[in-house]
Formats: structure tokens, sequence, C-alpha cells
């Protein structure tokens, strides 16, 4: 079946990007000018003479810098991209020179951070040469080692930001015909988009050595400072306060099961797998998302959002959507290469039994809601939420959904080669601080490419590896069963996985008919001269307190309490607490624990509430507090000889009330529970 590309455009995103546009003109007043091609406006004006001054590093980046740093969890790597290509009758001599023209023609391709956080463009560096390394008269278990050892060495590679270069391409000759080529970049300075920008322009200039490109009038410097000022706008204004408001609302990140805390971690390492779906199957995806209003990108997270909940406690919670945020200020903005990266923190809520196609329109409609504020920075949220929940160093949002699909509707034109072009992608990850699980979705040669990139060792073993078969598995339903659509929210977790938890979860025992009192008189019993309770000032021994709950017991049954009867227990913390709660139980009754340290109207609310006409205290507290007139008062320490200290009968049954703990009334009056 064919089906034509108008039906399998991301419809919305132009729409959105027209409107930001729209709104930033009106609000920054300043000239604009159409470019064929590009966004319909132009507020930066270029300033050349200033293109190697230092300039403030984006809140992102700022981010990424200081988030390298090992005070926070997951820190001891950096924002990095590695890719391994098997290359046959690779001229790199010619690949190497393409690679400097990039170095001259993109700025931050020369960029550094100096000591005071500001980043600079150096004006000039050395020549780049590739590292080479000759593997051709090795064994193949030979070369296999080689190469271990220089994936290890690259794929998790920190580079020094105060000095450049922030990449490393390196080449393994492996025969006459065939090598390795390993290009480890530092992201610091180059998003995604930026990355398949270059990668475009590099491969062009390797297949055509006389291919020229029109020169940049923008530079990544222009743009940032020119960022600095539309904080200033009402449109911004607008955008923060829709932020301050969403974050105070949002939900957790995936509570998914763990074996242990980031926090423990001293090496981080992140694992990659990754799926393709053919291009006939992709087009039938884009097609029945076409078809139901959907952009292909909204689908894929809606789908990434259900295989989550399906091994999350909570199925509300937040993910972190990257975006590759132009702000359309320049015909020149998807020429350059930088940082653009921001993020917007999602909600997905998947209580619901609903349709598929109804809960991916829901979770579009919020994108789309929260898009339209995406001039603030979810660098910006994040802080907000930080400050509310009092955490810092954590991540707080480290699960992520990252999509390339729609960059040529943001203003990029598709790239017109890939790496492909050279070689054979035989290994690549993708790593970023304070992160746990990022999924990335992009085109390759018409296909559908899915990546996982995540800290295996947060994660119970294999869990990763069924998450992920379960993801493709629905991708590839929702693109070949139209079914799948109308379906409601499943369990994607594996039999035997359900099995295992069912197991682990009957726990049905018969009850036994204990009660808390009766057990502790069994002990009492036992050992009569065993020390009960140790405080600095009193030891009691099973004996005595026994005795103790008995008379106040006693006392308690004169005053005719029974079961369900509530007593409150008003008392700083002592032994004589726990005389109290014994002779309650001992007396067949239930009681109330209230706290002497609340206001005096808390106190009387609980009491009233709880319709309580008897309250045990010490004696400090019985002189100290104001008490209800009509409520009678038994202080502890008082001696109780004319109470028998001889056992009471039990009355307390297991169907009978323990006690009411009240809450905080943090919401407004107290509970009780």
């Amino acid at each position: 079946m064919t089906i034509p590309e108008e039906q399998v455009a991301e419809p919305l995103v132009d729409t959105k990007r027209e409107r930001l546009a729209q709104l930033l003109k009106e609000q920054i007043k300043l000239p604009s000018a159409k470019s064929e091609g590009d966004s319909p406006i132009s507020t930066i004006q270029p300033a050349p003479e200033q293109r190697f001054d230092p300039f403030p590093l984006t809140e992102i980046q700022q981010a990424y810098w200081v988030g390298r740093s090992m005070a926070y969890e997951l820190g001891d790597i950096s924002i990095h991209a590695y890719i391994e290509l098997d290359c046959q009758d690779l001229d790199w001599e010619r690949l190497e020179h393409a690679w400097s023209r990039m170095i001259d023609r993109h700025d931050m391709l020369r960029a550094i951070i100096l000591p005071d956080g500001q980043q600079q463009v150096l004006k000039s560096v050395p020549a780049y040469k590739f590292q080479k390394i000759d593997l051709c008269g090795f064994t193949p278990e030979g070369q296999a080692s080689e190469l271990s050892s220089l994936r290890e060495q690259l794929s998790h590679q920190v580079s020094p930001v105060d000095r450049w270069p922030a990449f490393d391409i390196r080449l393994a000759f492996l025969d006459r015909h065939l090598s390795r080529l390993f290009i480890s970049m530092d992201l610091l300075h180059c998003d995604g988009g930026s990355l398949m920008l270059l990668i475009d322009e590099w491969i062009q200039c390797y297949q055509d050595p006389n291919k020229r490109f029109s020169p940049l009038e923008l530079t990544y410097r222009d743009y940032v400072l020119a960022g600095t000022g539309l904080k200033e706008s009402s449109i911004y204004q607008r955008a923060q306060e829709y932020w301050q408001k969403r974050v105070q609302s949002l939900p957790p990140m995936p509570d998914l099961p763990a074996m242990q805390s980031p926090t423990g971690l001293t090496c981080t390492r992140f694992k990659h797998r990754s799926a393709r779906l053919e291009a006939d199957a992709w087009k039938k995806l884009k097609f029945q998302a076409a078809q139901k209003g959907l952009t292909p990108s909204a689908v894929l997270l809606a789908a990434y959002s259900e295989v989550l909940a399906a091994w999350s406690k909570n199925p509300n919670f937040t993910v972190n959507v990257t975006l590759f945020n132009r702000l359309p200020l320049h015909p020149d903005i998807n020429k350059i290469v930088g940082d653009f990266t921001s993020m917007i923190l999602l909600e997905s809520c998947n209580a619901a039994l609903e349709p598929f196609g109804i809960r991916a329109r829901k979770l579009q409609q919020q994108l789309w809601s929260d898009l339209e504020h995406r001039i603030v920075s979810g660098v910006q949220a994040l802080r907000d939420l930080a400050r509310l929940q009092g955490t810092s160093a954590s991540a707080l949002m480290p699960v992520v959904f990252t999509s390339l699909l729609d960059l040529g509707s943001q203003g990029f034109r598709p790239p017109v080669v890939t790496l492909s072009q050279i070689g054979k992608v035989v290994y690549s990850v993708t790593q970023t601080p304070q992160v746990w699980l990022d999924h990335q979705v992009l085109e390759e040669d018409g296909a559908l490419i899915l990546n996982w990139d995540s800290v295996e060792e947060i994660f119970p073993p294999s869990l990763l590896d069924d998450m992920f078969t379960a993801y493709c598995e629905l991708v590839q339903k929702l693109a070949s069963e139209n079914e799948s659509w109308q379906a409601p929210r499943q369990s994607h977790v594996p039999s035997v996985q359900l099995a295992r938890r069912a197991e682990i979860n009957a726990t049905t025992n018969p009850v036994p008919d204990e009660t808390l009192h009766s057990l502790f008189v069994k002990q009492a019993l036992r050992q009569p001269h065993y020390p009960a309770i140790i405080t600095p000032s009193k030891t009691l021994a099973y004996e005595d307190l026994y005795q103790r709950a008995n008379q106040l017991g006693r006392r308690l049954r004169e005053l005719g309490t029974q079961p369900e009867t509530l007593v409150a227990i008003v008392m700083e913390k002592g032994w004589e607490q726990v005389v109290a709660a014994l002779g309650v139980h001992a007396a067949g009754a239930a009681y109330v624990p209230i706290d002497p340290d609340l206001p005096k109207d808390r106190r009387w609310y609980m009491l009233e509430d709880s319709q309580i006409k008897i309250a045990i205290t010490q004696r400090a507290l019985d002189e100290k507090l104001e008490w209800p007139s009509e409520l009678r008062r038994i202080v502890v320490e008082d001696t109780m000889e004319d109470c028998s200290s001889a056992p009471l009968e039990i009355v307390l049954q297991p169907s009978h009330l323990s006690h009411v703990i009240y809450t905080s009334g943090s919401t407004g009056q107290p509970k009780g529970v």
C-alpha cells in the first residue's frame, strides 16, 4: 500500500511554530524579515566583531556542566554521544579533511568553557588529525580485544571542558579494505539536532570535496545573547507563571522497580538497546496516526508511557521530553551548530482504562499546552520543582523521551546524507548526567529507529529487556492492527513475572486470635523479672509493668470503660505512655494519642470529635495544660493502691478497636483513623 507523503506529516508542529513566531514578533518589537524556507521573523542583529568574546552558558548548558560533578547523582559522566561504524574502502584522508572544514565552519566545534563559567569560541585551533590504529596484523581475537579496549575508553569519555577539542575521532584499520571509525562527541556545545546537521554536512563534504555551503551570518553567541533579552518580555512572564503553577501539581517520575539507589553507584555506565520498524510498517503507523489527528511522536510517546505504567507503581507520572528548541529569531537559526536543548516536564496520566487512541490524544493535548510555554526552559521548571521538594542533588525526572522525527517541520531541512553512506553502525550509546532511562526515536533510510539508553545497574536483571520487548511489540501492533488503537491500557508484564508476583503476594494465612495485649500478658508471665522498659530515670520489669497496667485497667473499668470506648493519652515521651496504652487495653478500651504540644484548640477539637470522657496524662502536664471541665483525668504517676494489681480478665478481642490516630490536619481539620 502506498501512502501519500502529505498524509504522514507532523500536522500540528508548523502551526505551533508559526504561533510562537507571531507571539515573539508582537512582544519583542524588533525588525522582521522573511527568508525563503525559514521563519518569517528576524530579531537578532549579528555581531561578527564580537564573535570570539566570552558569552554565558545557557540554562541547559549550565545544568550539564554542573551535573557532571560528583556532588550530584550520576555525576561522573558528561552529556555524550558515541558511535562506531565499520567502513569499507574509506578514504580517511578525505574524511579527515572534510571534518576540518566542519571545524572551520561551525564555531561551537572550537568552543571551550572558561574558569568563570562562560564559554568562548577559539579564533583558531591546531589542525585536527584522526588518531589511527593499525590492527591489520592482529588475530581476530587480538583485534576484538583491542576494539573492546577502545570502546571502553571512548564510549563514556569525559572531555575536559576548558580545553579543545570536545570530540575524539579515531580509526582502526582491520584489513586492506575494512576499517572501524570511532566518533566520541561531548554534546555540551552540540545538541542532537545540531549533530544531525553536522554529520549531514560532513558526509556531503566527504562525498564531494568541492561542496560549498552558504556563509553563516548568525553565530550561536548571537543567539544566546538575544535569548537573554526575551526574559523581559510578557510572553516569557506568562510562560514562567504557567510553569510555576504546573510544577505544584506534577506527579513524580515513574516508580519503576530498582535494584539500588543511583547514589550508590561509583561508576555510571549506560547500556544501549535498539530496534527497527521497517519502512512499510513505519508508513502504516504514520498513516494511522494522521487519520486520528496525532503526530507520530505523540503516538510513540503514548506507547512509551503505557509500557512505563505497566511496571510503575504509580500509573500517573512525569516524563522528561527533550526539545531542540530553536526559537525562530533569525533566518539562519536552523543552519548553525549549538546546544538548543530544552525540555518539557510532561504529565502522563495512565490510570483510566480508555482506548489507546484517546489516551494518546490527551497526552498530545497536554504536550501542545506545555509547548505554548516552551520559551521558559524546562531547567527552570526543574529548579522550581527542586525548591518545592527540598532536593538538589537527586535526579528529579530521570526518565526521558527524545524525538528526532519532527525536525523538518521545526525548520530543519531533512538530512541529505547520514553516516550510513560511509559505513554500518555497529555500536552506539548516549548518556546524560542525572538520567536513568532515555528513549530516542529517529528515522533512518525510511525506517523508524527505537533506541533505549539506560543505567543498567539501577534496575533488576532483565527488567529493561522485558520492557523494551513489550514496547517494540506495542509499536508493531499499532502499525499493523487497527484493534490496538481501541484497546484499553494493558499489562505488558510477561506472564512469568505476573505469576512470580502472585506467588510472592500470596500471603493469606489464618489470622490468630491474639491481641497486642494478650501477647504482652504471655510475655510478662514468661519472664516477669526481665526489664520491659528502660529509660534514663526508671527501669520497669515485665512484672511491675503488668501490675501497673492492671491497676490502671481496673480504675478505667470502674469509670465505665468497655470495648470501643475511647480514652485519650496526652503525654510526652516516657515510660508512662507504655503503662497508659497497656492499661487502656487491659480495661478492654481503645486509646487516642494526643500530642500535648499541639495548640489548645486542636487538642480540644480532637477530644470533642472522638467523644472522649477520660484522659490519661502525666503530673506536669495535668498542672500545665488547660482541660475541658467535663473531662476526667488520670495521672499515671499517682499510686493506685486502692486498685488491685491482680490480673484482669481479658475482654479485648481481635475484632475490637485498638486505637485511633489523628492526622496532622494540614488540609483542614484533623481526621481520626
